[in-house]
């Protein structure tokens, strides 16, 4: 092949043809290459890794749809706490309209009869004695007046 190349040289410049030396092919060291091989996943570990996997987004989804849930939850009790704090203002309202002065005269004048009191109606009264008030003392209880009463409201307790 190298002569053919050189021929092919040769025709296109004056030189003569010429041989080429030999060239001795290149030694070639064969050595041992390390592999950089990945190894196959064994089967038990890929489904096992499936399975975390899967259990993970089952965990995640069912924590996305319980968090939902809980949200909708709070949302309504919100709303009913706002509905009940609406209607405890009203019912406030209501009851300072209701316990006026002038509707408690308009109910007891309706309802119970009652009337407002004319001042010739006020009498006053005087005492000598002073503002003091007496109380009659009560003689303390012996032993056997307790043990009498309780026995008496032992068999009032049976026999109602």
């Amino acid at each position: 092949g190298q002569i053919i190349e050189v021929i092919k040289m040769a025709g296109r410049s004056n030189l003569a043809y010429q041989s080429l030396p030999e060239q001795k092919p290149k030694e070639q060291v064969i050595g041992k290459v390390e592999s950089h091989r990945v190894e196959a996943i064994k089967p038990a570990a890929f489904i096992a890794m499936l399975l975390v996997i899967t259990g993970l987004l089952v965990f995640l989804v069912f924590s996305m749809v319980r968090l939902n849930e809980v949200t909708s939850q709070i949302n309504g009790m919100e709303a009913q706490l706002r509905e009940q704090q609406s209607e405890q203002v009203r019912l406030s309202a209501q009851l300072e309209s209701e316990m006026s002065l002038t509707s408690v005269e308009n109910y007891a004048q309706q309802n119970l009869g009652l009337t407002k009191l004319n001042p010739n109606q006020v009498s006053y009264i005087t005492l000598d004695s002073g503002n003091r008030i007496e109380l009659p003392q009560q003689e303390e209880a012996s032993w056997w007046d307790e043990v009498t009463q309780d026995i008496s409201d032992f068999f009032a307790y049976l026999f109602q």
